[in-house]
């Protein structure tokens, strides 16, 4: 069959350009299918947005409950203050408010020893063979190692790499034809006390190894090293220097980042219900989401559970609700914070406010607290396989579906083409066969005798 493009090229046919006509006649069957399908992606992958922002805006708030319903985060906030320069102080786990008097008799210090000079490093001490150095440290056993090469330097070296806790190295003095000498170290304390002995090398005392003496609250202590964790429950004294007067270390609980974390938690809260209330306005309609969930159940689910969990849920302890800590509820579900009353509550009643959060303490029969409590709720809605996956699968099931029929739907308008343009194809085909048959009898009339030709 001839196409119509070649017929009218050939100046046959119609003359129409009906190429352009059945492309025409196909897109205006097309558009409107089409269009809805694609309507119908759009919708899908905004929903997809959208409950992804839903899920992303309720780990974040999670993450806040999680830092308050934590014990540790209460027992962690302690401020240690020690106007010295004697010793640092720094709080760890266990410490109790209080102030205790410290005073630093002595330091602790190592051991440590030289040997007598030698003219180079590598000056040869025992003909070449290994040389047999002996150790001992504290009460342990006496041992020996070899030093090999048998050198000041492979002295020092053997004796660094015995495992004994000893440092050595080679120290250049400067002084006269023999300023190689071998410095040894221990660590801190008396017990670390130790002996070395090379085959009749000479050896003198730098410095004895010495325990650090301090007394806390007039108790006299002793320990082994500057850094001691036990001298005052919760507290690490790195010790730096002694100090004959008594110094005050000021332990006392650092409200501020506790006051911080709940107000940042109210905070994500309301920012929380400004995400739905976004998503659920039609009029903000969005790829980003903005708008997507207006007509869905779950976004109304969610928004409803979480606001119910911070407002409904009631400890039995001193502080029983949000509302004993400054925390008011507005109309549209908002909190806000009474900074004032808050920072009150927070010093005057801090384990109340521990054991209605985190389920610390005696005052409180809620063993998860308010804020585990919450986190538990959300963890529940935003776990993989739960509700709000549940709908992106279902969305994006949709997307792909969606997707299909717009692939199949190219397919049929193909084949709608291919039929329009054979059903003109014979079109064409019927004029110029009636336009040769109307050639040919014009002809025919023109060639008979009787035609008056004038």
């Amino acid at each position: 069959m001839v196409d119509t493009n070649i017929l009218n090229t050939l100046g046959a046919g119609s003359g129409l350009d009906t190429i352009a006509m059945v492309d025409a006649i196909v897109a205006a069957e097309k558009a409107p299918k089409e269009a809805l399908l694609n309507s119908k992606i759009e919708l899908s992958e905004a929903k997809i947005s959208g409950l992804g922002a839903l899920k992303s805006s309720l780990g974040t708030l999670q993450s806040s409950f999680d830092t308050l319903a934590d014990p540790e985060f209460f027992k962690a906030n302690i401020s240690v203050d020690a106007n010295t320069y004697a010793f640092t102080t720094s709080p760890s786990e266990g410490a109790e408010p209080g102030v205790y008097s410290v005073t630093v008799q002595q330091l602790a210090a190592p051991q440590r020893e030289v040997s007598e000079g030698f003219g180079a490093v590598d000056v040869d001490l025992n003909s070449g063979s290994p040389l047999m150095v002996n150790i001992q440290v504290g009460d342990d056993p006496e041992f020996g190692v070899y030093a090999s090469p048998p050198t000041p330097e492979g002295i020092a070296e053997a004796i660094a790499n015995a495992g004994s806790g000893l440092s050595a190295r080679v120290v250049d003095t400067g002084d006269g034809d023999t300023p190689f000498i071998i410095l040894i170290t221990g660590q801190e304390g008396s017990d670390n006390a130790f002996e070395v002995s090379v085959n009749g090398m000479n050896w003198s005392t730098v410095n004895e190894a010495l325990d650090s003496k301090l007394t806390v609250d007039g108790v006299q202590l002793t320990r082994q090293s500057n850094q001691i964790s036990d001298a005052i429950n919760g507290v690490d004294l790195d010790l730096l220097m002694t100090q004959a007067m008594p110094v005050s270390v000021v332990v006392e609980r650092d409200m501020q980042p506790i006051e911080d974390a709940i107000v940042e938690l109210v905070d994500l809260y309301n920012s929380f219900l400004e995400v739905t209330t976004i998503l659920g306005d039609k009029s903000l309609f969005d790829a980003d989401g903005s708008g997507s969930l207006a007509a869905d159940s779950t976004l109304r689910f969610v928004k409803q559970a979480i606001r119910r969990s911070m407002t409904d849920l009631v400890g039995s302890g001193v502080i029983s609700n949000i509302s004993d800590l400054g925390l008011s509820a507005n109309l549209d579900g908002t909190v806000d914070v009474d900074r004032e009353r808050l920072t009150a509550v927070l010093q005057s009643s801090e384990a109340d406010v521990a054991a209605f959060f985190s389920g610390l303490g005696e005052n409180t029969d809620n063993v998860d607290g308010f804020a585990g409590a919450v986190s538990s709720r959300i963890g529940q809605i935003i776990e993989d396989g739960g509700i709000i996956d549940g709908k992106i699968d279902t969305a994006e099931n949709s997307v792909d579906r969606f997707q299909e029929q717009l692939e199949k739907l190219e397919m049929r308008m193909e084949a709608v083409r291919a039929r329009y343009m054979m059903q003109f194809t014979a079109m064409e085909q019927a004029v110029d066969q009636f336009n040769s048959l109307k050639d040919s009898l014009k002809t025919q009339f023109e060639n008979m005798p009787f035609t008056n030709k004038n």
